[in-house]
């Protein structure tokens, strides 16, 4: 519902859909959690079918892993994060009102029936109080309790760190007692799990098209954190590029640097290699959350052809790509990092998903007469398909307009 990209040629790369059982791929796979003992929820995912779009000048593949579902309201690579989390005690998590991964941890937690806090840095903006929307609205029903941890520092500081290195960092006192505390998007050792059926899917891509064609394959994500570029360059021989979303290149190295280090791969699993990450292209750099003409103009391009992605991870990275030069600024990365780039080579997005947040990120576009009011309804409306077709639970304490946040 909504992915677009029907008028696309599909390569014939047996993309039939079939059942993935998480704990079949760990152990399979050798994945990290597996090696780590962690016991894997059962995950039904697709196997990504793959499309051809052109964006502008940029030809592309795109592996619509969009698609893979692990539960209602659990999709895209947050299904991959999400398959190998334990549920065997209440969940928490941390981070900003619209987390595309708050609003899965929600679902999930609903669909296991635990308890769920996420952890607000500072009060939910009063519009979204007085009329919630988004992922906001989502956590609010699916029965998420949300703490506003007030600011400049009401302990958002501390969380974090106790979450990203337990073993060294002290316990929050305000943090509820017996909770399993997910770190900020999913990014830790057990997400890597779900990314070793994706790394054999990409693999088979690359094997089909280099028989197809004669070209090399090369791996595009869209990286905030950069865990589902790092997972998944772990699981496959195919080169990934890290597109930053979130931060800089440099930042984002550095950020890809301390999660592998948190994150050691597995022995008998992946690799330890990290992902390519693209430099910025010269000018401005395009603000994370901020609001951007040029991702906006890059999402307008890309529905046009057939490919549709959200306004906050999947634009600004397209829009990147755009300015950077495309296929030639990927070329020259891949020589920069001793790479034999020599030949033709097939672009593919992997597409992550977070199109459910698409109506909330435009809406803020549409306050500044940025967006037109048409495409906001239309916007609307492919979410609301999209939630109907993962049947997403809606609580009666979110119909009554209870806010459900309290503070710390």
């Amino acid at each position: 519902g909504g992915g677009g990209g029907g008028g696309g040629a599909t390569l014939h790369l047996a993309i039939v859909g079939l059942a993935l059982l998480a704990t079949v791929a760990a152990a399979a796979l050798g994945s990290a959690a597996g090696a780590r003992g962690l016991v894997a929820t059962a995950v039904l995912i697709a196997t990504p079918r793959l499309e051809r779009v052109a964006v502008g000048a940029l030809r592309l593949w795109v592996l619509r892993d969009d698609e893979s579902v692990l539960s209602p309201g659990v999709r895209g690579n947050k299904a991959r994060k999400f398959a190998a989390l334990p549920t065997d005690a209440p969940l928490a998590s941390y981070g900003g009102a619209q987390s595309n991964a708050a609003a899965a941890l929600a679902a999930l937690a609903a669909a296991r029936s635990l308890p769920f806090t996420y952890y607000l840095n500072g009060a939910a903006p009063r519009h979204l109080r007085e009329a919630p929307l988004g992922n906001y609205a989502a956590l609010l029903s699916r029965g998420a309790e949300l703490v506003e941890l007030p600011r400049p520092d009401g302990g958002y500081a501390a969380l974090r760190a106790y979450a990203e290195d337990p073993a060294s960092a002290p316990r929050p006192h305000f943090l509820v007692a017996g909770v399993r505390l997910v770190p900020q998007g999913g990014a830790c050792a057990w997400a890597e799990a779900g990314f070793a059926p994706l790394g054999a899917r990409l693999d088979c891509v690359a094997r089909e098209l280099r028989a197809a064609t004669g070209a090399r394959t090369v791996a595009l994500v869209g990286a905030g954190t950069g865990a589902s570029a790092l997972f998944l360059a772990r699981h496959t021989d195919v080169p990934v590029v890290a597109l930053p979303c979130a931060m800089g290149a440099k930042a984002l190295r550095t950020e890809l640097l301390a999660l592998s280090a948190r994150a050691p791969a597995a022995g008998g699993g992946g690799s330890a290699r990290l992902p390519l990450v693209l430099e910025e292209p010269a000018g401005p750099p395009v603000r994370f959350g901020g609001l951007e003409p040029r991702a906006l103009d890059a999402w307008r391009l890309s529905r046009a052809s057939g490919l549709f992605v959200d306004l906050l991870y999947g634009a600004p990275a397209l829009a990147q790509l755009l300015a950077a030069g495309g296929e030639a600024v990927v070329r020259a990365l891949l020589l920069d990092n001793g790479d034999d780039a020599e030949g033709p080579l097939e672009l593919v997005w992997v597409h992550t998903g977070g199109l459910e947040g698409v109506p909330s990120q435009l809406g803020r576009y549409a306050r500044l007469g940025l967006a037109t009011a048409t495409e906001l309804e239309r916007a609307h409306e492919e979410a609301a398909a999209l939630a109907q077709s993962d049947f997403i639970p809606t609580s009666s304490r979110a119909e009554a307009g209870e806010s459900g946040t309290r503070g710390k």
